[in-house]
């Protein structure tokens, strides 16, 4: 009873609908009931003789949703009792491709600043003779062995080495016949690298060593008719070079998955409020 009137109340669950159409069909409700014919409910039993009805004065449509964790399967579905009885009107139907659908987890990848990693450079030079110094110099397959020789002898990577390639002597004499080349070389790498290396080099007052590291490299790029020579090398210079480190990211990867984003089901129980005169 509520202000000396009769009210009725009904829930109808609309799991599905977008929240236009969760509207659409609470407007259809309260205006179907409203100046509804109570003589007769849904089994043929007469409410106006049973319930002593007269008719209906009025007709409200509420809506409520229900907010569910991403992991709770029983949350958010239509009560069964409900489904069989209660069918959302045609006019609001939700088309096919726009059913509500579950929010993606989101990953958020979180930085922490990382140190710059401190390298050393060495830096050296060579003379080399090869069969034709003005060729030598572009020919990038011949410099690239001479480089993994440099490499190969001082125990780093050819990727750390860089070259600087010029002519020794007069432009006549690079064109004919065996002239010499001056190779400038520098090496970046990890400090323990570059203490090895620079040991290496230095021991090396012999050139028979150097010289044949360089050789085979070139050798196997060119041919064996490809003969180089080491014929001087310089002191070598060591200094610190730093370097931006690579970003990472916290324990590799911090992957915060949005902690159950929740759902929301339009579940709308719309409360359907039949006000009758009672007549007693």
């Amino acid at each position: 009873m509520v202000d000396g009137n009769a009210e009725y109340s009904a829930k109808v669950g609309t799991k599905g609908f977008q929240e236009n159409q969760t509207e659409a069909a609470a407007d259809v409700f309260s205006a179907s009931l409203n100046g509804a014919d109570l003589v007769l409910d849904a089994g043929g039993r007469r409410l106006l003789e049973a319930r002593r009805l007269v008719a209906v004065t009025s007709a409200s449509a509420a809506q409520e949703s229900e907010f569910c964790a991403a992991d709770d399967s029983t949350c958010g579905k239509t009560d069964s009792s409900l489904v069989a009885t209660t069918a959302a009107p045609a006019t609001t139907a939700a088309p096919a491709d726009k059913t509500t659908k579950k929010p993606a987890d989101i990953t958020v990848t979180t930085q922490k600043p990382t140190p710059a990693v401190v390298k050393s450079v060495l830096k050296g030079s060579l003379t080399l003779t090869v069969p034709n110094a003005s060729a030598f110099l572009a020919d990038t397959v011949a410099k690239d062995a001479v480089k993994a020789g440099i490499a190969s002898f001082i125990g780093v990577d050819a990727s750390e080495v860089t070259l600087i390639v010029s002519t020794v002597g007069s432009r006549r004499l690079t064109a004919h016949g065996n002239s010499d080349v001056k190779i400038d070389y520098t090496v970046t790498a990890t400090a323990a690298k570059i203490t090895s290396a620079k040991a290496t080099m230095t021991a090396a007052t012999d050139l028979t060593a150097l010289s044949k590291a360089v050789s085979t490299k070139v050798v196997a790029a060119k041919g064996a008719s490809y003969a180089v020579v080491v014929k001087a090398k310089t002191d070598v210079t060591v200094t610190t070079a730093t370097t931006a480190a690579p970003a990472k990211t916290d324990d590799g990867q911090v992957a915060a998955s949005a902690a159950a984003p929740q759902q929301v089901f339009a579940t709308l129980m719309t409360m359907l409020s039949m006000t009758a005169l009672v007549r007693w």
